[in-house]
């Protein structure tokens, strides 16, 4: 009698045990507890298409993004030769020309305009470079 009355003081104890197990709700086989698998198809759908849309066009934007760099780069750097070769070209023609003529005052701004064209493509430089090392290199 004794062993009925231990059985019967260990089966509250088990019953606590199962009634807390029972709480948890079993994942049949096959199927994974993850956000996606409780989510309707459509929505699986919508999801697909965004990113099959997306991802191509990201890509076709990032090779425009650096065809436009080198080419603003480019432009900077030929406007830099183009100021710096009319700068020397008009210093030598207000050389060569006669003092006090108009020619040479002509030349002379010339002169100082091409000499301001090439400070301010330097900026323009400084500034892509800027933003250039902003966008790979985020603070």
């Amino acid at each position: 009698m004794q062993s009925s009355s231990t059985l019967q003081a260990e089966s509250p104890a088990k019953d606590k045990i199962k009634g807390a197990s029972s709480d948890l709700v079993p994942v049949p086989p096959g199927t994974s507890s993850l956000l996606l698998a409780n989510t309707p198809i459509w929505a699986k759908w919508v999801l697909s298409c965004i990113l099959y849309l997306t991802i191509p066009l990201y890509k076709r934007v990032l090779r425009i993004e650096d065809e436009v760099e080198k080419e603003v780069i480019d432009v900077v750097e030929i406007i830099k030769r183009v100021a710096k070769a009319t700068e020397k070209t008009s210093s030598d023609l207000a050389d060569a020309l006669p003092a006090g003529s108009d020619l040479k005052k002509l030349a002379t701004e010339v002169e100082d305009d091409a000499e301001e064209v090439h400070i301010d493509a330097e900026k323009v430089e400084a500034f892509i470079n800027k933003v250039l090392r902003e966008m790979l290199w985020p603070r």
